[in-house]
Order: structure tokens, then C-alpha cells, then sequence
């Protein structure tokens, strides 16, 4: 494995759309992102893979094996990101799998089925509040008239968005599980169990599910200067009161691994001398534990119904999207365990509370999640940093993976 060639595609990667106090903003669909896939397609190109894509801008590196006819194993992640952003989510897992078929050829080795690399589009809910846009649309039934709902901060649907960058969505198919062997992901952590349990891999059993809405609450606008504060209905005082609920509510449930977070808040009129009359909260609850996921839902709920009420309010919730959590593959993470075994590396199983693309693709075929450790658990962060040895590791799994199943 050419490690260093690795980190040279990582670093022109994380060039694209880098921010002037070193993170990475690369939101699905923007200037930066077509200019990420233009370089992704390049390194595709020039490893002589046949290039695709679809009709939502999943990018797919074909290298046809010897038996085209065999299921076709799937290897991949993505290459957007978050605001501010490390350049290692996502697509340490694209670049790496183009890295191991580039040391597999220099080897001389040919596979009996094709492998094919794959970059989904929009894996980050941070443009469109939703998230692995591209691995859902290809895994399960989908209406196009979702498109149109999904909308960035500027009010423009992905719907307009792809036509745009050149996507017709009208022709994108949902993938045929008959002609797909395997999925495998190779991923950072993402947070700071392996580290301090002084792990090599991660081998993920189960990916805990987001469930995500939007909280808006309504009071009045007043004059800041003019309006007695026992006369107020300030929306944003409401807001506060309910996120230190949401914060007390995730500390009750994370003994079943469940998390609560509000991480945007949009305040309207938006004027330091008007009163907020409106307050739009948007609350991401992860978990394994479905009925630890549902308990903290209707708290929440419940609470936001007290604060509200209590103080001559009114608030509506919608559901953005709730969804379940995502067993793996038993079969391939005990392939992944033993080549662990093999290599001496200390490996655990472990569940993701980070969402990936690996949580749709197991809905349809045998799906494995190789994670690494990121140091300090640090990422969605400009921080975020990877070890050699750690990234050196996870090559080397993914390598012996996608050589044993490719026969």
C-alpha cells in the first residue's frame, strides 16, 4: 500500500474547499463538491475504471473482472461534508478502496468479479437536513416528489439543485440486490471509544438510526424597549428553556446509547430590539435501542408541550425523518474479525452512532463497516486527524477484504 500517494490524494481532496482557519466545506451539489467529483473522477479515469453516474450523482469506478457476470462487490463512502469539516469523513473510504485496487493491479492481480468504487452523493444532512440521500435513493422505493420537500437554507429544492449540475433524476434505478455480492465501508470512528481502548478496527454490528424534526415555536414580536418583560412571549426564551431539556433528556437515555441534539436554531424576526416571535429548532435523536429512541421523542415532546404552554406559546413538530436502526453483516464481520486475527490487530465489535451509507446498503445486501480511529474522537470538526499506522491499518483490512471476496 503506497501510503503516501494515499495522503497526497486525501490532501488535494481536502484543498477543495477549504476554509481560512484550515477546515473543509464541501455541502452536496455546491461549486466545491462538483469540483471534488471532477478530481474523484480523474483518479478513476486514470486507474483505467469505467465511470458512471446516476441520476442523483452517485459516482460509481467500475474495474470489470474476469467473470463480469458474478455479483459485483461494492466498496465506498462519500465526499462531501460537513461546514468547517475534517478531510478524512468519508473520504478515507472512497480514496482508500481506489488505493487498494491501484496496489492489487501493480501486483498483477485480476478479480473474478468486478469491483466497483463508489462516492454517494449528499451522505451529509448539512445542505438538505437530510442525510445519504444517494445511498437511499438507490436502496429502497422513492418518490421524486421528495426532491421538491428537501431544501437548502436558500429555499431551493435538490430537485432544482440536480437539474442544474446536470442530473436527471427521472433516470436513476434503484440497484438490483441480485447483482451485488457485498458492500464494505471503511471509515474514521468518528468518536473516541477506539482510542482509549487502545483498538486497532472497529467491526460495527449495528448502526443506530437518526430520527430528525423540526421544532418551531411561536410567540409574538414586541418592541424590545417598550415591552414589559412580564407581558413577553418570547419564542427564543422558550427555545433556550427546551434545549437544556433535550441535553437532560440524552444524558437519561444514553445509558442504551441513545444521543440528543439540537444543532441549528433559526430566529425570526432575527433584530436585537424586537422580541422573537418565532424560533426554529432542528433536533437530531440517534440510538440502537428503538424504544430508547421513542421514550426520548415523546419526553422531548412532552416537555416542549409544558415550556410552551406554561408560558402562553404554541409550537409544531415535523418529522424530517425517523427511521430504525441498521444490523450488519454477521458473515463478513467475522471474515473482517479473523483477518484482524491473522494480522494481530486488537479489533472489537462495536455499534456506530454516526449514520453511514453502510445503514441502506444493509437493507438490501451483506454489508460490513470497517472503522479506524480518529484522534481524541475528534471529526465534523476542521481538527479531525487520522494516525498513519490507524489509516495504514484500515488499508490493510480493506485490502485482505476485497481480495477474498472478489473471488
Amino acid at each position: 500500500m503506497n501510503l503516501d500517494r494515499l495522503n497526497n490524494h486525501i490532501t488535494q481532496m481536502g484543498s477543495i474547499g477549504t476554509t481560512p482557519d484550515g477546515g473543509v466545506t464541501r455541502l452536496a451539489f455546491t461549486d466545491e463538491d462538483m469540483q471534488g467529483r471532477k478530481l474523484l473522477t480523474s483518479y478513476m479515469h486514470n486507474l483505467g475504471l469505467e465511470v458512471y453516474e446516476d441520476g442523483i450523482g452517485n459516482i460509481s469506478g467500475v474495474w470489470r473482472g474476469l467473470n463480469p457476470t458474478l455479483p459485483r462487490l461494492i466498496v465506498g463512502s462519500h465526499i462531501d461534508t460537513v461546514p468547517e469539516g475534517g478531510k478524512f469523513d468519508g473520504v478515507l473510504g472512497v480514496l482508500g478502496a481506489l488505493e487498494c485496487i491501484q496496489t492489487m493491479r501493480e501486483h498483477g492481480f485480476m478479480p473474478n468479479r468486478s469491483i466497483e468504487v463508489v462516492s454517494f452523493s449528499a451522505e451529509e444532512s448539512s445542505r438538505f437536513n437530510i442525510s445519504t440521500i444517494g445511498s437511499k435513493m438507490i436502496s429502497r422505493p422513492f418518490d421524486l416528489q421528495v426532491l421538491h420537500q428537501y431544501k437548502d437554507k436558500d429555499d431551493v429544492s435538490l430537485y432544482e439543485i440536480l437539474f442544474t449540475k446536470g442530473f436527471d433524476p427521472s433516470n436513476l434505478k434503484q440497484w438490483d440486490h441480485q447483482e451485488i455480492f457485498a458492500f464494505l465501508e471503511l471509515h474514521i470512528e468518528q468518536g473516541p471509544r477506539l482510542e482509549l481502548l487502545q483498538a486497532d478496527i472497529g467491526i460495527v454490528d449495528k448502526i443506530a438510526a437518526p430520527t430528525r424534526l423540526v421544532v418551531t415555536i411561536k410567540g409574538e414580536a414586541a418592541h424590545s424597549g417598550s415591552c414589559p418583560m412580564e407581558y413577553r412571549k418570547d419564542a427564543l426564551v422558550a427555545a433556550a428553556m427546551v434545549i437544556e431539556q433535550v441535553e437532560q433528556v440524552g444524558i437519561e437515555e444514553s445509558v442504551y446509547q441513545t444521543v440528543a441534539t439540537i444543532g441549528r436554531i433559526d430566529i425570526e424576526p432575527g433584530s436585537m430590539n424586537v422580541v422573537p416571535e418565532r424560533a426554529k429548532l432542528y433536533l437530531d435523536i440517534r440510538g440502537v435501542d428503538m424504544q430508547s429512541i421513542e421514550r426520548a421523542l415523546s419526553a422531548i415532546v412532552y416537555k416542549i408541550s409544558n415550556i410552551t404552554t406554561s408560558r402562553g406559546l404554541t409550537f409544531t413538530v415535523e418529522t424530517i425523518s425517523h427511521e430504525t436502526p441498521v444490523q450488519l453483516d454477521f458473515r463478513l464481520a467475522g471474515i473482517i474479525e479473523n483477518i484482524c486475527l491473522d494480522r494481530d490487530f486488537k479489533a472489537i465489535r462495536m455499534s456506530s452512532g454516526a449514520g453511514h451509507d453502510s445503514m441502506n446498503l444493509a437493507r438490501i445486501v451483506p454489508t460490513a463497516l470497517i472503522l479506524i480511529p480518529c484522534v481524541g474522537g475528534i471529526s465534523h470538526n476542521k481538527r479531525e486527524n487520522v494516525l498513519p499506522k490507524d489509516i495504514n491499518n484500515g488499508l490493510n483490512i480493506l485490502h485482505e477484504c476485497m481480495h477474498r471476496l472478489s473471488f
